[in-house]
């Protein structure tokens, strides 16, 4: 499939749910993400307000909701997304796919690479060149997470929309790359997902 195949639904998906979106995950779905991910920056010395950082698949702007960075670059295939993290504050934004943009990218040109609960679309393939292309645009650290879609989510996401989502728990990691596995978040369909936060510092 190209990537326009792969995306296009993705985008129109979530630009149908982006207006109501960044409320549902801060207070329902996502509701252990701004305690666990802070933790594990400050755990790893990350003075957030010194550094500049990407977002890809940011969504309606969730991660700056509970961190504190200098400033955010957000990427996201969806264009009412986009609109929602501009409303959050983010600095600069991109509508395309992670691949285009990161293969667009020089070296070291952010500080931090953020990949949140965003891999389950990534096929294993595309996530391994995803994490080697985080590792070469940010020079300080890069933090994304797997979540573990189960069958029904996996069966929710092909039959409303024709989306295909991969369960990476367990995904091998480069080395230099730790992981933490958490709480993570509520499915539509009511199923608790287990979450594996990684993390990894760059210098």
């Amino acid at each position: 499939m190209t990537p326009e195949e792969v995306y296009t639904p993705v985008a129109e998906f979530y630009n149908s749910v982006a207006s109501e979106y960044l409320e549902r995950v801060q207070h329902e779905a996502h509701s252990a993400f701004p305690t666990i991910v802070p933790k594990i920056l400050g755990e790893h010395g990350i003075n957030q307000s010194d550094y500049n950082v990407i977002d890809l698949a940011c969504g309606a702007g969730f991660l700056k909701t509970y961190t504190k960075f200098n400033s955010y670059i957000g990427v996201d295939v969806a264009e009412e997304m986009l609109g929602e993290a501009s409303n959050n504050g983010y600095d600069m934004l991109i509508q395309n796919d992670i691949s285009t943009v990161l293969a667009g990218l020089g070296d070291a040109v952010v500080d931090g690479a953020f990949l949140m609960s965003a891999a389950y679309f990534l096929s294993p393939h595309v996530l391994s060149e995803t994490i080697i292309q985080m590792r070469r645009v940010a020079n300080k650290f890069i933090c994304f997470t797997f979540d573990g879609v189960t069958p029904a989510l996996i069966k929710e996401y092909k039959n409303n929309g024709g989306i295909d989502v991969y369960n990476h728990i367990g995904f091998p990691l480069p080395e230099g790359i730790e992981r933490f596995t958490a709480s993570g978040w509520t499915a539509d369909t009511g199923e608790e997902i287990q979450v594996e936060y990684c993390f990894g510092l760059l210098q």
